[in-house]
């Protein structure tokens, strides 16, 4: 049962992870390689919302699992 709640967490933590950097390439990659064409509004509309995902994310997962360090610490010990 231990390593099913580290499994959780792991998942937890690299899933918005992988959200946010996505979401972050899909927005803001297009207006950077065509930076001279871009419209500067949309651009900042962009940049703001990736990294209001990323700061959401991390706050909703982060005091979680400082909350639960220790569960995942005693599941890895008690694997190896």
């Amino acid at each position: 049962m231990d390593i099913i709640m580290a499994t959780v967490w792991i998942a937890m933590i690299f899933i918005p992870l992988f959200l946010s950097l996505s979401l972050m390439g899909y927005s803001v990659l297009p207006y950077i390689d065509k930076s001279q064409y871009a419209n500067p509004s949309a651009f900042k509309v962009s940049v703001i919302t990736s990294v209001v995902w990323i700061l959401v994310s991390w706050f909703l997962i982060v005091p979680r699992l400082v909350g639960n360090l220790r569960a995942i610490g005693d599941a890895v010990v008690g694997v190896l």
